[in-house]
Protein backbone atom coordinates (compact mmCIF):
# COMPACT_ATOMS: atom_id res chain seq x y z
CA UNK A 1 0.00 0.00 0.00
CA UNK A 2 1.18 3.52 -0.76
CA UNK A 3 1.76 6.48 1.51
CA UNK A 4 -1.78 7.85 1.71
CA UNK A 5 -4.22 5.47 3.37
CA UNK A 6 -6.99 8.06 3.02
CA UNK A 7 -6.97 7.53 -0.76
CA UNK A 8 -8.05 3.89 -0.46
CA UNK A 9 -11.30 3.33 -2.38
CA UNK A 10 -11.44 6.97 -3.51
CA UNK A 11 -12.83 7.30 -7.02
CA UNK A 12 -10.41 9.13 -9.31
CA UNK A 13 -11.05 10.31 -12.87
CA UNK A 14 -7.84 10.93 -14.85
CA UNK A 15 -7.98 12.45 -18.33
CA UNK A 16 -5.17 11.48 -20.66
CA UNK A 17 -4.86 8.43 -18.45
CA UNK A 18 -3.35 6.28 -21.19
CA UNK A 19 -0.38 8.53 -21.92
CA UNK A 20 3.05 8.39 -20.34
CA UNK A 21 2.37 10.94 -17.61
CA UNK A 22 -1.29 10.01 -17.22
CA UNK A 23 -0.62 6.30 -16.84
CA UNK A 24 1.95 7.01 -14.12
CA UNK A 25 -0.56 9.19 -12.27
CA UNK A 26 -3.14 6.41 -12.54
CA UNK A 27 -0.63 3.83 -11.28
CA UNK A 28 0.29 6.03 -8.30
CA UNK A 29 -3.35 6.23 -7.29
CA UNK A 30 -3.55 2.45 -7.67
CA UNK A 31 -0.63 2.04 -5.29
CA UNK A 32 -2.70 3.94 -2.74
CA UNK A 33 -5.73 1.68 -3.21
CA UNK A 34 -7.86 4.05 -5.25
CA UNK A 35 -10.42 3.26 -7.93
CA UNK A 36 -9.30 4.87 -11.18
CA UNK A 37 -11.25 5.77 -14.29
CA UNK A 38 -8.61 5.81 -17.03
CA UNK A 39 -10.11 8.35 -19.43
CA UNK A 40 -8.59 8.48 -22.91
CA UNK A 41 -9.29 7.98 -26.60
CA UNK A 42 -6.63 5.29 -26.94
CA UNK A 43 -8.21 1.97 -25.92
CA UNK A 44 -5.07 -0.14 -26.39
CA UNK A 45 -2.86 2.02 -24.19
CA UNK A 46 -5.79 2.57 -21.85
CA UNK A 47 -6.03 -1.18 -21.26
CA UNK A 48 -2.35 -1.25 -20.29
CA UNK A 49 -2.90 1.60 -17.86
CA UNK A 50 -5.86 -0.21 -16.31
CA UNK A 51 -3.74 -3.36 -15.89
CA UNK A 52 -0.96 -1.35 -14.24
CA UNK A 53 -3.37 0.18 -11.73
CA UNK A 54 -4.75 -3.24 -10.80
CA UNK A 55 -1.28 -4.74 -10.51
CA UNK A 56 -0.34 -1.88 -8.17
CA UNK A 57 -3.22 -2.70 -5.83
CA UNK A 58 -6.07 -0.49 -6.97
CA UNK A 59 -9.09 -0.96 -9.18
CA UNK A 60 -9.61 0.58 -12.59
CA UNK A 61 -11.61 0.64 -15.77
CA UNK A 62 -11.18 2.34 -19.13
CA UNK A 63 -13.61 5.00 -20.29
CA UNK A 64 -13.32 6.45 -23.77
CA UNK A 65 -13.57 10.23 -23.92
CA UNK A 66 -12.91 13.18 -26.18
CA UNK A 67 -12.06 15.85 -23.62
CA UNK A 68 -12.72 18.64 -26.14
CA UNK A 69 -16.37 17.62 -26.52
CA UNK A 70 -18.87 18.38 -23.74
CA UNK A 71 -21.20 15.50 -24.63
CA UNK A 72 -18.35 13.00 -24.55
CA UNK A 73 -17.02 14.37 -21.23
CA UNK A 74 -20.46 14.25 -19.62
CA UNK A 75 -20.96 10.67 -20.80
CA UNK A 76 -17.59 9.56 -19.41
CA UNK A 77 -18.28 11.18 -16.05
CA UNK A 78 -21.74 9.56 -15.98
CA UNK A 79 -20.25 6.14 -16.77
CA UNK A 80 -17.83 6.49 -13.85
CA UNK A 81 -20.58 7.54 -11.46
CA UNK A 82 -22.73 4.65 -12.66
CA UNK A 83 -19.91 2.21 -11.94
CA UNK A 84 -18.65 3.54 -8.60
CA UNK A 85 -21.32 5.96 -7.38
CA UNK A 86 -19.29 9.18 -7.32
CA UNK A 87 -16.07 10.94 -8.25
CA UNK A 88 -13.82 12.10 -5.42
CA UNK A 89 -10.82 13.29 -7.41
CA UNK A 90 -10.61 14.81 -10.88
CA UNK A 91 -7.20 15.04 -12.54
CA UNK A 92 -7.20 17.14 -15.69
CA UNK A 93 -4.06 15.76 -17.29
CA UNK A 94 -4.97 15.62 -21.01
CA UNK A 95 -3.02 18.10 -23.10
CA UNK A 96 -0.37 18.49 -25.73
CA UNK A 97 1.20 20.67 -28.36
CA UNK A 98 4.71 19.34 -28.79
CA UNK A 99 4.49 19.65 -32.54
CA UNK A 100 3.50 23.31 -32.35
CA UNK A 101 6.82 25.05 -31.77
CA UNK A 102 7.19 28.32 -33.68
CA UNK A 103 9.83 31.02 -34.15
CA UNK A 104 7.34 33.59 -32.82
CA UNK A 105 3.66 34.04 -31.91
CA UNK A 106 2.85 35.63 -35.28
CA UNK A 107 3.74 32.37 -37.00
CA UNK A 108 1.07 30.41 -35.10
CA UNK A 109 -1.75 29.29 -37.38
CA UNK A 110 -5.28 30.04 -36.21
CA UNK A 111 -6.48 26.48 -36.72
CA UNK A 112 -3.52 25.13 -34.73
CA UNK A 113 -4.20 27.55 -31.89
CA UNK A 114 -7.87 26.56 -31.80
CA UNK A 115 -7.10 22.84 -31.74
CA UNK A 116 -4.58 23.06 -28.91
CA UNK A 117 -6.76 25.54 -26.99
CA UNK A 118 -9.54 22.96 -26.95
CA UNK A 119 -7.15 20.25 -25.75
CA UNK A 120 -5.18 22.25 -23.19
CA UNK A 121 -7.69 24.74 -21.80
CA UNK A 122 -11.27 24.07 -22.83
CA UNK A 123 -10.96 20.43 -21.74
CA UNK A 124 -10.16 21.56 -18.19
CA UNK A 125 -13.24 23.78 -18.17
CA UNK A 126 -15.49 21.01 -19.53
CA UNK A 127 -14.33 18.38 -17.04
CA UNK A 128 -14.66 20.68 -14.03
CA UNK A 129 -18.09 21.72 -15.23
CA UNK A 130 -19.09 18.06 -15.43
CA UNK A 131 -18.26 17.35 -11.76
CA UNK A 132 -19.23 20.77 -10.39
CA UNK A 133 -22.69 20.03 -9.01
CA UNK A 134 -21.73 16.60 -7.68
CA UNK A 135 -18.75 17.82 -5.68
CA UNK A 136 -20.62 20.81 -4.28
CA UNK A 137 -23.52 18.59 -3.23
CA UNK A 138 -21.10 16.19 -1.50
CA UNK A 139 -19.26 19.02 0.20
CA UNK A 140 -15.86 17.58 -0.64
CA UNK A 141 -13.61 16.79 -3.56
CA UNK A 142 -10.21 17.33 -5.11
CA UNK A 143 -9.49 18.82 -8.52
CA UNK A 144 -5.91 18.81 -9.79
CA UNK A 145 -5.11 20.48 -13.10
CA UNK A 146 -1.90 19.74 -14.97
CA UNK A 147 -0.48 22.97 -16.34
CA UNK A 148 3.19 23.38 -17.29
CA UNK A 149 6.29 25.35 -16.47
CA UNK A 150 5.44 27.10 -19.75
CA UNK A 151 2.29 28.37 -18.06
CA UNK A 152 4.36 30.12 -15.39
CA UNK A 153 7.40 31.11 -17.43
CA UNK A 154 6.42 31.54 -21.11
CA UNK A 155 8.59 29.59 -23.51
CA UNK A 156 9.28 31.64 -26.68
CA UNK A 157 9.25 28.54 -28.92
CA UNK A 158 5.84 27.48 -27.53
CA UNK A 159 3.76 30.66 -27.63
CA UNK A 160 0.31 29.09 -27.99
CA UNK A 161 1.02 26.29 -25.53
CA UNK A 162 2.41 28.76 -22.98
CA UNK A 163 -0.68 30.97 -23.20
CA UNK A 164 -3.05 28.02 -22.94
CA UNK A 165 -1.29 26.52 -19.92
CA UNK A 166 -1.25 29.94 -18.25
CA UNK A 167 -5.01 29.98 -18.73
CA UNK A 168 -5.20 26.64 -16.89
CA UNK A 169 -3.51 28.27 -13.89
CA UNK A 170 -6.01 31.12 -13.99
CA UNK A 171 -8.91 28.66 -14.23
CA UNK A 172 -7.48 26.83 -11.23
CA UNK A 173 -7.50 29.95 -9.07
CA UNK A 174 -10.93 31.07 -10.26
CA UNK A 175 -12.55 27.70 -9.60
CA UNK A 176 -10.75 27.40 -6.25
CA UNK A 177 -12.50 30.57 -5.08
CA UNK A 178 -15.89 29.25 -6.17
CA UNK A 179 -15.44 25.77 -4.67
CA UNK A 180 -13.76 26.79 -1.41
CA UNK A 181 -16.95 27.29 0.67
CA UNK A 182 -18.01 23.75 -0.23
CA UNK A 183 -14.88 21.90 0.90
CA UNK A 184 -13.56 21.26 -2.61
CA UNK A 185 -9.93 22.11 -3.33
CA UNK A 186 -8.59 23.08 -6.75
CA UNK A 187 -4.83 23.12 -7.39
CA UNK A 188 -2.43 22.93 -10.31
CA UNK A 189 0.79 21.04 -10.92
CA UNK A 190 3.28 22.48 -13.39
CA UNK A 191 5.65 19.84 -14.78
CA UNK A 192 9.03 20.88 -16.08
CA UNK A 193 10.67 18.84 -18.82
CA UNK A 194 9.55 15.22 -18.83
CA UNK A 195 10.61 13.01 -21.74
CA UNK A 196 7.08 12.13 -22.78
CA UNK A 197 5.70 12.04 -26.33
CA UNK A 198 5.50 15.84 -26.32
CA UNK A 199 9.22 16.30 -25.74
CA UNK A 200 10.07 13.41 -28.05
CA UNK A 201 8.30 15.48 -30.70
CA UNK A 202 9.80 18.80 -29.60
CA UNK A 203 13.42 17.71 -30.00
CA UNK A 204 12.72 16.94 -33.65
CA UNK A 205 10.98 20.29 -34.10
CA UNK A 206 13.91 22.13 -32.48
CA UNK A 207 16.29 20.42 -34.91
CA UNK A 208 14.31 21.95 -37.80
CA UNK A 209 13.86 25.37 -36.16
CA UNK A 210 17.51 25.63 -35.08
CA UNK A 211 19.55 23.82 -37.76
CA UNK A 212 22.72 25.79 -37.00
CA UNK A 213 22.64 24.57 -33.39
CA UNK A 214 20.95 21.18 -33.54
CA UNK A 215 21.18 20.11 -37.18
CA UNK A 216 23.78 17.39 -36.52
CA UNK A 217 22.62 16.44 -33.01
CA UNK A 218 20.78 13.29 -31.96
CA UNK A 219 17.44 13.47 -30.17
CA UNK A 220 19.12 12.60 -26.87
CA UNK A 221 21.75 15.30 -27.36
CA UNK A 222 19.13 17.92 -28.11
CA UNK A 223 17.11 16.90 -25.07
CA UNK A 224 20.20 17.10 -22.84
CA UNK A 225 21.04 20.53 -24.21
CA UNK A 226 17.52 21.80 -23.53
CA UNK A 227 17.69 20.46 -19.97
CA UNK A 228 20.99 22.28 -19.40
CA UNK A 229 19.54 25.49 -20.85
CA UNK A 230 16.22 25.49 -19.01
CA UNK A 231 16.53 23.48 -15.76
CA UNK A 232 18.79 24.88 -12.97
CA UNK A 233 19.12 21.44 -11.33
CA UNK A 234 20.34 20.16 -14.72
CA UNK A 235 18.26 17.02 -14.76
CA UNK A 236 14.93 16.13 -16.35
CA UNK A 237 11.79 15.54 -14.37
CA UNK A 238 10.13 12.14 -14.36
CA UNK A 239 6.54 11.00 -14.64
CA UNK A 240 6.76 9.81 -11.03
CA UNK A 241 7.88 13.27 -9.86
CA UNK A 242 4.67 14.71 -11.26
CA UNK A 243 2.50 11.85 -10.01
CA UNK A 244 3.81 12.35 -6.48
CA UNK A 245 2.69 15.99 -6.53
CA UNK A 246 -0.76 15.02 -7.81
CA UNK A 247 -1.15 12.35 -5.14
CA UNK A 248 -0.22 14.84 -2.43
CA UNK A 249 -2.85 17.35 -3.59
CA UNK A 250 -5.45 14.56 -3.63
CA UNK A 251 -4.64 13.43 -0.09
CA UNK A 252 -5.89 14.60 3.28
CA UNK A 253 -2.46 16.11 3.90
CA UNK A 254 -3.48 18.84 1.42
CA UNK A 255 -7.02 19.36 2.73
CA UNK A 256 -6.32 23.01 3.60
CA UNK A 257 -4.43 23.84 0.40
CA UNK A 258 -6.31 25.34 -2.54
CA UNK A 259 -5.73 27.81 -5.41
CA UNK A 260 -2.04 26.86 -5.44
CA UNK A 261 0.33 26.15 -8.31
CA UNK A 262 3.13 23.69 -7.57
CA UNK A 263 6.06 23.68 -9.97
CA UNK A 264 7.92 20.40 -10.31
CA UNK A 265 10.61 21.63 -12.66
CA UNK A 266 14.01 21.54 -11.03
CA UNK A 267 13.98 25.26 -10.29
CA UNK A 268 13.02 26.50 -13.75
CA UNK A 269 10.18 28.62 -12.31
CA UNK A 270 11.29 30.97 -9.58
Amino acid sequence: MGKYADLKDKVVFVTGGAGGLGSEICKAFGENGAKVAVASQNEERGAKSVAAVKAAGGDAFFVKVDVTNAESVNAAIAATVEKWGTIDVLVNNAGGGGGLAYPNFHAVKEEAFDATYKLNTKSTFLCIKAVHDMMIEKGCGRIINISSMAGRTPQPELPAYSAQKAAVISLTKTYAMEFAPYGVTVNAVCPGIVYTVMWQTLVKVFRKLLPDIYGDKTDDEIFAAEIKKRIPMNRPQTERDIANAVIFFASDDAQNITAQTLSVDGGASM
